[in-house]
């Protein structure tokens, strides 16, 4: 068995920027919804996946951490702006329009040789929830989390 060791990676989503920069990309878990068994009842490359518990599968969430950041070309600065079409107009966002919530996007990784070891495709994509870190006199440098709803995620 081959031990894969990731030296890098990047993560670009259309009209958001390429090339973001992150400190961590948490990848999603996949869990089967069925009943009574421990596999989908059918499905194939892109289409709608069915269970045995006649419902759709929840979308999944990525989780990203960046570094806070004032220059506007930054990832920080990239991501709150998309963040803020995201929101309601009630908020004083952008309203949600289709452009900002159904984004695509790839996260490729690279071993230390610059070979890339895998990739994923992510459709659907909007920011459904964002903190900032804590706040500290001790000289640390400030994380901003961005969590990622995304409905289609597959291996590229």
């Amino acid at each position: 068995m081959a031990i894969i060791t990731v030296e890098n990676f990047e993560l670009e989503i259309k009209g958001v920027g390429d090339g973001l920069q992150f400190k961590s990309v948490d990848l999603p878990a996949y869990k089967t919804d069925v009943q009574h068994g421990d596999a989908l009842m059918s499905g194939a490359k892109g289409s709608v996946r069915q269970t045995l518990t006649k419902k759709r599968e929840a979308a999944v969430q990525i989780t990203l951490v960046t570094l806070a950041s004032g220059d506007a070309k930054s990832t920080s600065s990239l991501m709150r702006k998309w963040l803020l079409q995201c929101m309601p107009k009630a908020e004083d966002g952008g309203g949600f329009p289709t452009s900002a919530r159904m984004a695509e996007g790839v996260i490729k990784s690279y071993n230390s040789a610059g070979e890339m070891v895998d990739s994923w495709k992510m459709s659907g994509v909007w920011i459904c929830k964002y903190q900032i870190g804590k706040l500290s006199a001790d000289g640390g440098l400030l994380e901003e989390t961005f969590t990622l709803q995304v409905d289609q995620f597959d291996p590229a």
